[in-house]
């Protein structure tokens, strides 16, 4: 083979040259005017080569992501100004009834009749008087024309009327009891024959001590004998009240019936 001439090779080198300058200047002055539009495609791109900054800013919207980013759970953001008030919305219809709660403790100062506070108020001083009181207990009782010997002390038997309130009779010890502790007013009524003659006495006895005497010598004439007491009575035995009577005519006489009786009235609760 021959050498090629030393002008054949300065021709070659030249050639070369020149393809080369004008590849590189094609590469510098290719613009996007250059390129027909939609004609690039993901292929012509390379991969990982395009950044946040060749993208213009606001242009991606949600569309344009994949799901699992779409999918993606971002930073809670600040929370923003609160908008307007809205305008009141319509009535919606009443619900049910709600089951009735347990009653509250009642609370705060008492009035009226009562003074202090609630839940422990008290009954104010001078607020209850005998008319506020219901019934108020009474007792009004007969005796028979019960016979009483001569020297005897006899206790007479009670029967009561219809009006009795508040009070109980004992036909063993023939007394009569207050059911209600408090301050009542007796009045004992003994009315004698005119037969006979010697003393007449009436003792009223309460708990079996004796807290009124009278006594008066028969006169030959129907006469009566008053005992009239205000006495604190309990409730029991120890403030039962009895009658008793005794005569010394020498002969048994009989007590007048119609006019022999015994009233017990309340007065009054106890003091203190």
């Amino acid at each position: 083979m021959r050498r090629p001439s030393p002008a054949t090779v300065i021709s070659i080198i030249a050639l070369f040259c020149s393809l080369s300058g004008g590849a590189m200047a094609a590469q510098s002055l290719i613009t996007s005017r250059d390129v027909k539009d939609n004609s690039l495609t993901g292929r012509d791109i390379r991969n990982n080569s395009l950044t946040g900054a060749d993208i213009k800013n606001g242009s991606i919207r949600r569309a344009d992501l994949a799901a699992d980013a779409r999918a993606a759970k971002g930073d809670k953001g600040d929370p923003g100004a609160p908008g307007p008030q809205g305008p009141q919305g319509e009535r919606g219809p009443q619900g049910d009834k709600g089951d009735k709660g347990d009653t509250g403790p009642a609370d705060g100062p008492a009035g009226g009749d009562l003074t202090g506070h609630y839940p422990n108020p008290q009954i104010a001083s001078g607020a209850v008087s005998i008319n506020e009181l219901a019934p108020r207990p009474l007792f009004i009782g007969s005796s028979p024309g019960t016979i009483i010997p001569h020297d005897v002390p006899t206790r007479l038997p009670w029967t009561s009327t219809p009006a009795n309130n508040g009070f109980t009779t004992n036909l063993t010890l023939q007394d009569v009891r207050a059911t209600t502790d408090g301050y009542y007013a007796v009045t004992v009524q003994v009315c004698w024959p005119a037969t006979g003659g010697g003393e007449r006495e009436a003792y009223l006895l309460r708990g079996g001590s004796t807290v009124a005497l009278v006594s008066t010598p028969a006169s030959g004439e129907a006469s009566c004998q008053f005992l009239n007491q205000v006495l604190r009575l309990q409730t029991g035995v120890t403030s039962a009240l009895a009658v008793e009577v005794r005569q010394t005519s020498n002969v048994p006489i009989s007590l007048e019936a119609p006019g022999t009786s015994l009233s017990i009235h309340w007065i009054g609760p106890p003091l203190g």
